[in-house]
């Protein structure tokens, strides 16, 4: 093969590579099946030197078609995308020129079209995908462009003429030998991988937060059918099919567990009265007995993002409750790791708490809620937060958007109740009608008094575990949503003439029912964390992990997490599935997770923390004072086998270094080098 040939190989990879990446980061998988094969007729058209050439006129027209669909994305958008509209139309410029190529600039102008692509892609996404795809792309690149360096200078020579010396170089001028080739492969690597540190360096130096969002957001939104994801609106009166299968990664959760109690006087810690690290009752230090991920051991947990307990029956919606504290103007400033306490009363003694680290990998631009299993007691903000904190349901809200990830600490009690327990400022639903008659048939049936106040709180717990039995075992589980009749109310539809739905009616149905004969409850909005891996010991919670459930309250500030609908198709729609292909995607999301540890979430708060640690600790100070050490006890020992005691000062030890350095490097250059090319 010779050396236009490879370059035509290694170009078309390079291309192909750039593409790829773009059509990932956006997704287009229309855009890679059509570059593709245009692609490869690329390459086999110049498998012998030179591609085939299309004629001028159809390149400018093909050019111009381009031009007119980019103008026409633009104004087709309402919010223009500018990264997504260009990029696209540099991949259809680039797949013209592909055909276009006369001369060595006409290749250089691949290339360099191939960069821009690449950026572009990166603007777009920066999943784990794109991170491979550049990965790869870098090597080809860097290979590509020194090709054409070489293809340049025997097209240089081929053309000199002259004397037999350069006649016999330009008759070789197409090929490289296979030593040449072994150089040629050393020069690349050695490229790649000083770039690579050099990139490396500049990734940990560089803040964060410079020039962002300066050119408007990434990607282009896309329309369609609706799919699960977390919304803070319940839908009960659309049609259509809701789809199942968007498995975008939303966040990642570490689960622990403490134990709370000073071991010298049994006083009942909480979590943020740990951090002083002393007993606030005897003073005694005490350490956190932490027993690590406990994931393995919880299964499923429920992240509660917000909830809605007051229906609408004009509108067929559920509200939030409005307490005090539910209105954005209410929201209060918090620093970073400033622990944040719940109005939650003491629970029992020795109790557990689950810690819960979560990651949002892309945090919403707008207001975020903040997801924790139910009973929240504190919780802690990673950075510097404006925070909107419900006593009603303790939902927290974050107000305004953030920058990069967003990472928070939440402890939870599952035996923790509300101290500061008011009565429901709205009247519980559903007094009359339907859904109360069915309510009351049930209670009736199973010996449950009907008034509130002849129930003993036993009692209480039974109806609702009746109800929920009731509606898992009589109702269907179905992600096909079926809009109401004109008039027709979306809970009576599904419990008296459908009798199929998705989570949200039975989360409405059963709050409803709940309601209706006096036991107060609330549809929870939140995810539903089913995907743990043992190899990072920590829940993975997609789009697709979306769910809606109840919390009924069995006395009073004492709430329980009820899931109405049916297990089975809990488990179908939110576990991992098995076999070889759910192992390949476990061992892809394990790889995607480090990735997004490791480079997304370097963020400024981490690199500022990386040198503050370093240069607090002295660690490099210290470096430097030991080098200085053994710079000096070097001059030292060569002065002392030398006899000249000069090279013990300090100008004398620089001068002996810097020769001897310029001599290992001579003796290199002469003895060594050459016979690596061998």
């Amino acid at each position: 093969m010779n050396t236009a040939s490879r370059f035509n190989l290694v170009a078309a990879l390079t291309v192909a590579t750039a593409i790829l990446a773009y059509c990932v980061a956006e997704p287009d998988l229309g855009l890679a099946a059509f570059s593709m094969p245009v692609l490869i007729l690329s390459w086999w058209s110049g498998r012998s030197g030179a591609p085939w050439r299309m004629p001028r006129l159809a390149a400018n027209l093909l050019v111009l078609g381009a031009v007119l669909r980019a103008g026409f994305n633009l104004l087709k958008a309402g919010s223009p995308v500018v990264v997504s509209d260009l990029t696209e139309f540099l991949v259809l410029i680039q797949l013209v020129k592909l055909f276009d190529r006369a001369s060595p600039r006409d290749d250089a102008q691949l290339l360099t079209l191939s960069v821009f692509i690449v950026i572009g892609a990166l603007l777009t996404s920066n999943s784990f995908l794109t991170g491979v795809f550049l990965l790869l792309y870098t090597p080809l690149a860097t290979a590509a462009g020194m090709l054409l360096q070489i293809r340049v200078g025997l097209g240089k020579l081929d053309r000199a003429g002259g004397d037999r010396r350069k006649a016999e170089l330009a008759s070789s001028a197409g090929s490289l030998g296979r030593g040449q080739m072994r150089q040629f492969g050393r020069v690349v690597a050695a490229a790649v991988l000083s770039s690579f540190l050099l990139a490396m360096l500049a990734f940990m130096v560089t803040p964060r937060s410079i020039g962002q969002d300066q050119f408007g957001s990434w990607g282009r939104p896309r329309g369609g059918s609706s799919s699960v994801g977390f919304s803070d609106q319940i839908r009960l009166n659309e049609q259509g099919y809701l789809n199942p299968n968007d498995s975008t990664p939303v966040m990642d959760v570490l689960v622990r567990e403490s134990f709370m109690s000073c071991t010298n006087c049994n006083y009942d810690l909480r979590s943020l009265e740990l951090q002083s690290g002393k007993c606030p009752r005897c003073g005694r230090a005490f350490d956190r007995a932490d027993r690590g991920s406990i994931g393995h051991q919880l299964g499923s947990i429920y992240l509660r993002g917000t909830a809605r307990a007051i229906y609408d029956p004009v509108n067929f919606s559920w509200r939030q409750e409005h307490t005090e504290t539910s209105s954005p103007e209410d929201a209060q400033e918090y620093t970073a790791n400033q622990i944040v306490p719940l109005p939650v009363g003491t629970g029992r003694p020795n109790r557990v708490q689950y810690e819960q680290i979560i990651t949002i990998r892309t945090p919403s631009r707008g207001d975020q809620y903040f997801f924790a299993t139910w009973t929240p007691v504190a919780f802690k903000p990673d950075e510097d937060q404006r925070l909107l904190v419900s006593t009603g349901d303790l939902t927290l809200r974050r107000i305004g958007g953030v920058q990069g990830r967003l990472q928070y600490t939440v402890w939870s009690e599952p035996a923790g109740e509300l101290t500061e327990y008011t009565e429901r400022r709205v009247p519980l639903g559903f007094q009359t009608g339907r859904v109360r008659d069915l309510a009351e048939q049930l209670l009736t049936n199973a010996d449950i008094p009907i008034v509130p106040d002849d129930r003993s709180q036993m009692q209480t717990r039974s109806a609702v575990s009746l109800i929920q039995n009731y509606l898992r075992s009589n109702y269907e589980y179905t992600l096909q949503m079926e809009a109401p009749a004109a008039g027709e109310d979306p809970i009576e539809m599904f419990l008296f003439r459908t009798r199929r739905g998705h989570c949200q009616f039975f989360a409405s149905a059963m709050t409803a029912m709940c309601q209706s004969v006096g036991i107060d409850a609330r549809v929870v909005l939140g995810y539903l964390g089913a995907e743990f891996s043992i190899a990072t010991g920590q829940y993975l919670v997609r789009q697709s992990n979306a769910h809606a459930w109840v919390e009924a309250q069995t006395a009073p500030g004492r709430w329980y997490t009820i899931d109405p609908s049916p297990q089975a198709d809990i488990d179908r729609l939110h576990k991992p599935s098995g076999g070889l292909l759910g192992r390949l995607k476990r061992l892809y999301d394990t790889m995607e997770f480090a990735w997004n540890h490791g480079v997304i979430s370097f963020d400024e708060t981490r690199r500022i923390s990386l040198f503050k640690n370093t240069l607090s600790e002295g660690r490099l100070r210290d470096a430097l004072q030991r080098a200085r050490e053994l710079f000096a006890l070097a001059r030292e020992r060569l002065a002392q086998i030398t006899g000249i005691e000069a090279i013990a000062t300090r100008w004398g030890g620089l001068v002996s270094t810097v020769s001897a350095l310029f001599l290992v490097v001579v003796l290199l250059r002469k003895f060594i080098w050459p016979h690596l090319g061998r």
